[in-house]
């Protein structure tokens, strides 16, 4: 894997709008969407994993990792939403593992 190269699981990918900014300048939201925009689960993929949502719960079928090459430019926005999140004590036992991963990407 190279530097850009973060391998993230379906409840990664799920979790991943967490350490996105909500709000900011237009580069910094145009940033965050094309992020968005790769990490999304495709309507094909939710079918191939039997996604399903119920209230406040999303399960799946069966696991899948995939890869993603991230800009120098998109790796800095996510590290810098982590450390925002960080700093601001909003780490929860969810978000955890996907926190690490970056931390150490």
């Amino acid at each position: 894997m190279n530097s850009c190269d973060l391998e993230l699981s379906i409840k990664d990918r799920l979790l991943f709008s967490n350490f996105l900014p909500q709000q900011g300048g237009f580069l910094e939201m145009t940033i965050a969407i094309d992020i968005k925009d790769k990490v999304n689960i495709t309507q094909e993929e939710a079918k191939e994993l039997n996604i399903k949502s119920e209230g406040n719960s999303t399960t799946w079928g069966k696991e899948k990792n995939c890869v993603f090459c991230f800009t120098e430019a998109e790796k800095q926005l996510i590290k810098s939403e982590l450390k925002k999140k960080d700093n601001a004590k909003q780490i929860t036992v969810d978000l955890y593992d996907l926190a690490f991963k970056i931390t150490n990407w």
